[in-house]
């Protein structure tokens, strides 16, 4: 009897500590992903990467897509937006061109998102809503919330 309790605790110990662990993970990339956006967003229309900040959301990968494409609004300075676009494009395009399909893919991308300072608004708020739109539909199938362990998207199309 007493052999069982002990077997039971120690499988209950060790799925609370896997546990803690993944909620670890989870509020750790939620939290470097974060302080990079708000740090955007409180700079306004001057808005530019320090040192370091570029590398934290490339090294999130897909991680960092959900929380950019939340701050991407079509209200927002054309400088924030310019600077999440391109790290949304620029994590969308990470896997290696296989065919000239993915080349296209690319391309299509950069045209569809990427919102250039020079854009006029209307070009800005159309591209911010296919963005959207996109991420809408295709969203969960590019990076599941749960797998903090990743930064490799799954691209869907």
């Amino acid at each position: 009897m007493r052999a069982g309790i002990r077997i039971l605790l120690a499988v209950a110990m060790a799925g609370l500590l896997a546990g803690v662990a993944w909620a670890g993970g989870l509020f750790y990339w939620h939290y470097r992903v974060e302080k990079v956006i708000r740090y955007l967003e409180d700079a306004g229309e001057d808005c530019a990467f320090q040192p370091g900040m570029e590398a934290t959301l490339i090294q999130a990968g897909c991680r960092a897509l959900p929380p950019l494409v939340r701050a991407t609004h079509r209200e927002r300075p054309v400088a924030f937006l310019s600077i999440t676009t391109n790290q949304i494009v620029w994590l969308l395009n990470r896997d290696p061109v296989l065919s000239t399909d993915d080349c296209a893919l690319r391309t299509q991308r950069r045209k569809d998102f990427l919102v250039e300072p020079t854009d006029p608004a209307p070009v800005r708020r159309a591209k911010v809503d296919r963005l959207q739109a996109w991420w809408s539909q295709h969203g969960p199938e590019m990076h599941q919330w749960w797998r903090f362990w990743t930064a490799n998207c799954r691209d869907p199309e």
